[in-house]
């Protein structure tokens, strides 16, 4: 699950999916929060993690199941959580190697049979590598205005150019309304997609939940 620029609700998205998938899953699924500073994950979920994934990367010679094991916090619905970071550490973006996310993504898919990223709005090549290993892209964005589908069009050409199959992307419109100068269809139109799905602007449902800790999907 990504997205063109913050703010976009892209990691409440990530989390609903992510929990409906535990609950559906008997617990077989394992969310992975790559955002390096302001990571909600954790706090969207009401859950104090372990550690982060940016602290995972400093070991991550020295990475094993049980190391592993106790980076993941556990939800109530069985969802299993590998949280971001709320502090930059020095050279974060240097620790998140290929090398690192291929052992990761490898451990993870061996044991869960679902594993969901959150990927913070930022294109360079390691994210890229992830989303390229991904059966499916979620594109979150808005409808708003042209600002909003000029910026998405031009995510979507950046995620193509650096390998991911415009195929695998699937475009989500969130807090549609109508006051929004676009439809999703045309949205889509825009950046190139077929089919997107869409979410209805109810921000007080997402408040209550956010200040509740406790997923709308719940």
């Amino acid at each position: 699950v990504c997205a063109p620029r913050g703010g976009s609700g892209c990691t409440t998205v990530a989390v609903n999916i992510a929990v409906l998938l535990a609950q559906r899953s008997s617990g077989s699924a394992v969310m992975v929060d790559l955002h390096p500073l302001a990571a909600r994950g954790a706090d969207l979920l009401n859950i104090e993690p372990p550690g982060t994934v940016w602290e995972l990367a400093e070991i991550a010679e020295q990475m094993d199941d049980a190391i592993l094991d106790s980076f993941l916090a556990t939800h109530e619905s069985g969802l299993k959580l590998l949280a971001g970071g709320k502090v930059a550490t020095p050279h974060w973006i240097d620790k998140m190697t290929y090398q690192f996310l291929s052992d990761l993504l490898g451990r993870l898919r061996r044991r869960f049979r679902y594993v969901l990223l959150d990927v913070p709005p930022l294109v360079w090549q390691v994210p890229a590598y992830a989303m390229k290993r991904c059966e499916r892209v979620f594109v979150v964005s808005e409808a708003r205005d042209g600002l909003w589908a000029r910026d998405t069009a031009a995510f979507v050409q950046s995620l193509e150019a650096m390998g991911v199959p415009k195929a695998n992307m699937q475009l989500v419109v969130n807090r549609v309304s109508k006051n929004d100068v676009l439809t999703p269809e045309q949205l889509a139109e825009v950046c190139g997609l077929d089919g997107v799905l869409t979410i209805p602007n109810d921000t007080k449902a997402i408040a209550d939940a956010s200040r509740a800790g406790q997923p709308v999907v719940i």
